[in-house]
């Protein structure tokens, strides 16, 4: 196994991204694999993040770790060293989900996170988040969370407001 985590760590590194790992997992990312999904609620991935192939953790982590940036499946793949279509493939048999979806569940919780932790306004958050089309993003918030952006923001925070 411990082969596994340092194989893991350099590939994160050749990609940079820095891990920290500890007994059996990598505790950078294990939090995140349990990401609820936007439209089900069901974990987002099948089993721990030990068991998850490397490249898909190095993926998870480094789309995690810059929720903001636009990425492509080529991109994502080029870090790892895999083909486009193979690290879709790979993605969606480990997590459930596709590279696309993950990426769009990340933004909205961070989203989520900054309205209930932070004074930012709204259109300061979905530009934080990456999210260029602030109606396409409510709706989207308001499928997952059943609540609008504003609205979460208003429950959250006393005298919170967009």
């Amino acid at each position: 196994m411990e082969g596994s985590r340092s194989n893991t760590r350099t590939l994160a590194a050749s990609a940079g991204i820095e891990t920290k790992s500890s007994g059996n997992s990598i505790t950078s990312i294990s939090h995140l694999t349990g990401a609820p999904m936007a439209k089900t609620g069901e974990s987002i991935a099948t089993g721990p993040a030990s068991s998850m192939d490397r490249r898909v953790l190095i993926v998870i982590e480094l789309m995690a770790s810059e929720v903001w940036r636009s990425f492509t499946v080529d991109l994502l793949a080029q870090k790892v060293n895999l083909s486009s279509s193979r690290l879709h493939h790979l993605f969606k048999a480990q997590t459930g989900t596709t590279p696309a979806q993950y990426l769009r569940t990340l933004r909205l919780r961070r989203a989520k996170e900054l309205l209930e932790t932070s004074f930012l306004n709204v259109k300061q958050i979905i530009a934080s988040v990456g999210v260029n089309d602030r109606s396409h993003f409510e709706r989207e918030f308001k499928k997952t969370y059943g609540v609008t952006p504003t609205q979460c923001r208003g429950r959250c925070l006393p005298g919170g407001d967009a």
